[in-house]
């Protein structure tokens, strides 16, 4: 059964149940902090290897790999395990613990007398990293609704660019301020990282106080170790999981690559600058702030992208446009000279756009019960891809000082190709959604029988509604089998909408059948025959703008008052030709109504802002039905005319209802349009016009 959630609302984002405001502003903080100190431990590393230890530039390539090689096979080692630890025990304590081992980490790492000391000290931050990347990609997939997902995460993001921005320049500069005020270098870089320390137990006291306790199932409930482990890697068998643990082997690179090969690339040329090392990392932190900071302020707008857009298409967007912001970065001769500048706040759209993208299509596959584990998987493929790039990368960099960048390019290039092909072949996510009691009016043909045969299909009980008991019964008589088939109940109740106390009786028909009503759509319509005005009738006239204005408007009315009563549903409402405010002669009237539904629709949206009852609008396109040609939408006497352009962007009724059944139980959003037939769509029919010259929809349909 649906209902609608019962969280809070934090501002335009719906919480699920359980979360409140603590929670989300503790989380906001560990974004900032969290994802913010591990960027800069590879930044500050730097120091450490030339500061500290004293390795030679020619020879920092080669260490740093190494150090990175050591690190990510730790990784990918105990990044799953914390994902499973996260659904057995919680997400709080697994976070809390990784952030006082990094603490530990920082505290130690300017103490190493020698490489091997790194790499023991390593040990410690693979754990850290891997509890803390694991359980702060679930989190930000556990707090909110579904349909407000992308931009919760394009907000986290926001707090993730303003950690980094502000830690690297903050701590970025610590060593060289101490150094300033007369500190052996050395001790500058053990004084900053004891403060880093410090405040490192800190965040894990707040994170321990303030974020959400328990786990998302009960004890009983929670599923064994070893089938978490098996299941993580069997999830790869969804092709858009499959993709977005792909698209993770790249855009977890992107900390790294920043973090670790923009200060070591100025440090290489700092003596060509004749400036010291110290200097050099420190102007380097304004270059690298600059890709944070661009990628602040766009965070929000990918976020929002991806909850209007299809996942699959937004993550596509995000590799092209990381493609071009790395592969750009080749025209540059030094991070530390100002003209790199544009050059980094261009891939600054791109690094941002992939982690937002894939954690929001990995939050959307992900079952709760496992999510835990399957993000703990998606975080082990991009421990791979930092692996993959450090290594690799940090080869390339002792050969040309870009070319980790010009790496990530070219993987972000395959990546968009992968995200094509998913889209286009593995289709839509199924329905997340049934049980449900779904009622279209005006469904006893065209458009409104199909959505029943399909609501159906889907695994909802259904109600329909027709003028006739004799056209009830009829529809009733073809639905049946399938209702037989999927063992679902059907009901029918003659109904015109343009008569209140029938509308009444519709909700009380099919409240009494089946205890609720979840989805309540207003397809019933008519249209005039296509003439002037003045020519039109007065039965005709009248007939059209009481179903279509008053009909759909008491319809919404009287569910919207039920629904509040039983404390969830949701409505939707029909658009049709001149919604958008088009015009065509012989429509006036109908084109009016639809218009004045439009206006209706809006305006009811905000009444209900703070509703527990949804209401969105459903538009079909142009299909071809009954009504659309023998009514008059498609005047008979200029088919000739019209018939070109309706071969080209109109459909079949089986074509369409199908796909808007399936996206109005995928839809979680307050005022979404559920739109067949979107502008991008007609573009790109037109576009291919000519490879479906011969398409012929009226002999298809028997309406020629």
């Amino acid at each position: 059964m649906s209902q609608i959630n019962k969280g809070k609302q934090w501002g335009p984002i719906g919480l699920v149940e359980g979360v409140n405001f603590v929670h989300v502003w503790t989380y906001m903080w560990a974004a900032f902090y969290a994802i913010g100190i591990l960027g800069f431990f590879n930044f500050g590393q730097a120091l450490v290897l030339t500061t500290v230890l004293g390795i030679p530039q020619g020879e920092l390539g080669a260490e740093t790999a190494g150090l990175q090689l050591w690190g990510e096979i730790l990784a990918i080692l105990f990044i799953p395990i914390a994902g499973i630890l996260s659904d057995r025990y919680g997400r709080r304590i697994v976070l809390v613990i990784g952030t006082a081992l990094l603490g530990l980490t920082f505290f130690l790492y300017p103490y190493a007398d020698s490489m091997s000391d790194l790499y023991l000290f390593r040990v410690l931050h693979a754990l850290a990293a891997a509890a803390m990347s694991s359980t702060m990609a679930t989190i930000v997939n556990d707090y909110p609704k579904e349909s407000d997902r992308g931009t919760f995460v394009g907000i986290a993001s926001i707090f993730n660019g303003l950690g980094v921005v502000t830690l690297i320049l903050t701590f970025g500069r610590l060593p060289f301020y101490f150094e300033g005020q007369g500190m052996d270098p050395v001790e500058a870089v053990k004084t900053a990282w004891l403060i880093i320390t410090i405040i490192c137990i800190i965040a894990a006291v707040i994170f321990q106080f303030g974020l959400k306790g328990g786990t998302p199932s009960t004890y009983s409930q929670r599923i064994p170790f070893k089938t978490l482990f098996v299941d993580g890697i069997k999830a790869a068998k969804n092709p858009r999981i499959a993709l977005a643990y792909a698209n993770s082997f790249a855009a977890r690179a992107d900390l790294t690559i920043i973090g670790l090969f923009v200060s070591l690339w100025a440090v290489k040329v700092a003596p060509e600058l004749n400036i010291s090392e110290n200097e050099a990392a420190a102007a380097a932190t304004n270059t690298a702030a600059v890709a944070s900071t661009v990628a602040l302020f766009w965070s929000p707008f990918m976020g929002r992208i991806c909850d209007r857009m299809n996942r699959v298409s937004a993550m596509g967007l995000a590799a092209f446009l990381a493609a071009v912001g790395y592969l750009s970065i080749g025209f540059i001769e030094s991070p530390v000279h100002s003209g790199a500048i544009p050059y980094f706040a261009l891939l600054g759209f791109g690094y941002v756009s992939g982690l937002i993208a894939s954690t929001a299509l990995i939050g959307q596959e992900a079952p709760v019960a496992e999510r835990g584990t399957i993000i703990g998987f998606f975080s082990m493929t991009g421990a791979m891809g930092i692996l993959f790039v450090a290594v690799v990368g940090g080869l390339l960099f002792d050969v040309i000082s870009s070319g980790p960048f010009l790496l990530m390019g070219v993987i972000n290039i395959f990546l968009f190709v992968w995200c094509m092909i998913v889209r286009f072949k593995a289709g839509e996510p199924e329905p997340g959604r049934d049980d449900l009691t779904v009622v279209v009016t005006g469904s006893t043909r065209g458009i409104g029988l199909g959505l029943a045969e399909h609501f159906l299909r889907l695994n909802n009980d259904v109600v329909i509604t027709g003028r006739s008991q004799s056209s009830v019964d009829k529809a009733l008589s073809h639905l049946a089998p399938i209702a037989n088939e999927t063992g679902r109940r059907i009901i029918g109740v003659p109904c015109d909408v343009s008569d209140e106390a029938q509308l009444e009786n519709l909700w009380t028909e099919a409240a009494k059948t089946f205890g609720k009503v979840d989805v309540w759509i207003n397809n019933a319509g008519i249209a005039n025959k296509g003439m002037a005005i003045a020519e039109l009738d007065e039965d005709q006239f009248d007939s059209v703008v009481h179903t279509n204005v008053l009909g759909m408007i008491n319809a919404s009315r009287i569910a919207l008052r039920e629904m509040e009563k039983q404390g969830f549903g949701e409505i939707y409402n029909f658009e049709g030709f001149g919604s958008d405010g088009r015009q065509n002669p012989g429509l006036s009237v109908y084109g009016s109504t639809k218009n004045a539904l439009t206006h209706f629709t809006k305006s009811l949206i905000k009444e209900t802002k703070k509703s527990p009852v949804k209401v969105c609008y459903m538009s079909p396109g142009i299909v071809i039905t009954d009504m659309s040609v023998g009514e008059g939408q498609i005047n008979p006497e200029r088919v000739a005319q019209t018939k070109k352009v309706y071969n080209i962007i109109g459909d079949k009724v089986e074509t369409v209802t199908p796909w808007l059944a399936k996206h109005t139980l995928l839809n979680d959003r307050h005022g979404a349009r559920v739109a067949w037939l979107t502008r991008g769509k007609v573009i790109w029919r037109f576009a291919n016009a000519w490879r479906n010259k011969d398409r012929d929809l009226f002999a298809e349909t028997g309406r020629g």
